[in-house]
């Protein structure tokens, strides 16, 4: 019995050794994949709030971009540096201005502009500007800079404002990222923002590529886009593995008791699943990764996409749409080539072209719109959207705007059936792009449609408002506005104008005799008859009542006299029928430089010509 009784005990030592090792030989792997997988989640988890730190910096940048860079601001910085403008009023222009535009940034503590080394403008906290060096030039722009100012972290944007390829002065934005920070809700973790220059790596465990210990911490080391920053956020190892040193000892007990009760069949079981659990785990960790790509391209599609659709909405022409596109674009989808084919209008079949390389011409996309078997026209015919990624084996007989091409997305700009053009991206490598950049692209067209349908509606209600009702042409207020526009470009480029004043000499003889309604009639027979006598350049407007207003770009007084001459002609052609008193016009014509410096001076002098041209006709015998 003793000897049995020893035996057995011998055997039983012997099951409790097996046992741990079998525990040990089980358990450890599962640990180590189960910390693997924790330490993939962390660095997963870390690496959308290095995305969310990144897009905040991306913000900023496009926010620095669109800093009070107006067509105005430009000639007047222009000026100075040419010295036609004194600092002091360059400064009075500019500062409300910029004030307005840097008020209107979400997050901006400061903003300066340099001209020449020194501020011209400037907004918000000007006690930051002793920490910071402004006239630091950078080899690439923009450039931002980390600043640790008073124990707080912010961001400097440096950002240059560029004319005609010069740089003529600078941008300095300063962004607080604190708000943004809060919203991270990192309650379980350590966060920090540093330079490059203050990380130490040799004090550090490298676990992985961006992921090191130090002092019983796990740190995820990021880069900070455009910048010399680095992101770390650290947890604590003991809050990282806790999960899995309480899943490792309950499982531990588990399978002690299993391997007891018997031998064979927990040590088979316990390895299987053990090897099962692996598996999922490295399919889980393999499926968690792709949908974290997609996620993460997702999302800065939709954040680029939204600031595309807002610039747009400020967008007033076709070129400020492609400009908007073809700069914000490339932060979505790579490609090598952009193109936007939009028709002028609804009633037009024109199209304004327009792609981003330079390498074809307009005449060629034109064409290739509207010759049958061309990949482009069969977009606008079908209005049906093309993506492939080996498109030189996939159409056959269908030309193609570019011979080298592999990848191409084409999305039609439709809205409400009716098709306004395309918007197509291509790329010299096959499968360049995937099922998501074709399913924003066609996200992106619809927006352009909208915004197309917006400015068409637009254009029309500003027209009407600026046509006289009576007799279809324009009114007197645009034609203010168009005498303008040509006077700033006789100041800009030089040449000459006249500007001609006519008044209908029978109007009230012809309205006591027949009739205001014939009266009406004569003047829009009056209005017709002009404008078939003038050149398609020239503009017409009622002026008031029976006189109306011709601007002759670029002609002589000599040339506009000979065709105020042709107009009397014309309206004594087309008086009403039922009308026997003579219509005629009495006009005077004034012009610049000739005249006066200014064309607006040049309507006085025109109206007060016609009238001693009326006075003299008057007092001639009969």
């Amino acid at each position: 019995m003793r000897q049995f009784i020893r035996k057995f005990q011998i055997a039983l030592t012997g099951i409790v050794l097996l046992l741990a090792l079998s525990l040990l030989a089980i358990m450890f792997p599962v640990q180590n994949e189960l910390m693997k997988s924790e330490r993939s989640n962390f660095c997963t988890e870390a690496g959308m709030y290095l995305i969310t730190v990144n897009n905040f910096i991306d913000n900023c940048i496009q926010d620095t971009e669109g800093l009070c860079c107006c067509a105005e601001i430009r000639h007047k910085i222009l000026d100075y540096h040419s010295g036609k403008l004194g600092r002091e009023e360059l400064v009075s222009f500019a500062q409300p201005q910029y004030v307005n535009s840097a008020a209107r940034l979400k997050n901006c503590v400061l903003a300066v502009r340099l001209v020449d080394n020194q501020i011209i403008s400037s907004y918000g906290n000007q006690s930051i500007i002793k920490e910071i060096d402004l006239p630091r030039r950078y080899e690439t722009y923009p450039a931002v800079n980390y600043l640790n100012y008073k124990g707080r972290p912010f961001f400097i944007v440096w950002n240059p404002l560029i004319c005609e390829e010069e740089i003529i002065a600078y941008d300095i934005a300063i962004f607080n990222p604190t708000a943004m920070l809060a919203e991270m809700n990192l309650i379980d973790y350590q966060l920090k923002i540093i330079p490059q220059t203050d990380l130490n790596l040799g004090e550090m465990n490298k676990v992985d590529v961006n992921l090191f210990t130090h002092n019983n911490t796990t740190w995820f080391v990021g880069k900070i886009n455009h910048s010399n920053a680095l992101l770390l956020l650290g947890e604590d190892n003991s809050i990282l593995y806790k999960s899995v040193y309480n899943s490792t000892v309950t499982n531990m007990l588990i399978v002690a008791l299993s391997l007891i009760a018997t031998m064979s069949l927990i040590y088979f079981f316990v390895y299987r699943q053990a090897l099962q659990l692996l598996s999922q785990l490295r399919h889980a960790n393999k499926d968690l990764q792709v949908e974290k790509a997609r996620a993460e391209k997702l999302a800065q599609g939709q954040q680029h996409l939204f600031n595309i659709f807002r610039y747009l909405s400020a967008s007033r022409s076709v070129d400020d749409d492609f400009e908007i596109i073809s700069r914000s674009l490339p932060f979505i989808i790579n490609f090598r080539n952009c193109l936007m084919a939009v028709q002028e209008s609804k009633e037009s079949n024109s199209f304004t072209i327009r792609e981003l390389t330079g390498e074809l011409t307009s005449q060629h996309l034109g064409t290739m719109l509207i010759k049958k078997g061309t990949i482009l026209e069969q977009a606008i015919a079908t209005g049906r959207p093309f993506y492939s990624g080996n498109v030189q084996l996939e159409i056959e007989g269908i030309q193609l705007y570019h011979n080298e091409i592999e990848s191409l997305i084409i999305a039609p700009i439709v809205y409400s059936n009716f098709n306004w053009g395309l918007v197509a991206i291509d790329h010299l490598e096959k499968e360049a792009f995937t099922e998501l950049d074709f399913e924003l692209m066609n996200i992106l067209a619809s927006h352009i449609a909208l915004h197309l349908e917006e400015m068409e509606a637009k254009n029309k209600l500003n027209q009407q408002a600026l046509i006289d009702p009576l007799t279809g042409i324009w009114n007197r207020r645009y034609m203010m506005k168009r005498i303008e526009e040509e006077e700033e470009k006789l100041k800009r480029h030089g040449g000459e104008a006249c500007v001609a004043i006519l008044d209908l000499g029978n109007l009230k003889m012809i309205n006591d005799c027949f009739g205001h309604n014939a009266g009406d009639e004569v003047l829009k027979a009056t209005a017709n008859a002009i404008t078939q006598s003038i050149r398609s350049m020239d503009t017409v407007g009622r002026y008031g009542g029976d006189e109306f207003i011709v601007l002759f770009p670029s002609t002589s007084p000599e040339e506009a006299q000979t065709a105020l001459q042709r107009v009397n002609e014309e309206i004594s052609k087309q008086r009403p029928p039922g009308v026997n008193i003579d219509v005629f016009a009495d006009f005077g014509i004034a012009c610049s430089p000739l005249d006066t410096p200014r064309l607006l001076d040049a309507i006085n002098i025109a109206d007060a010509r016609m009238y001693n041209h009326k006075r003299e006709r008057n007092a001639e015998p009969r």
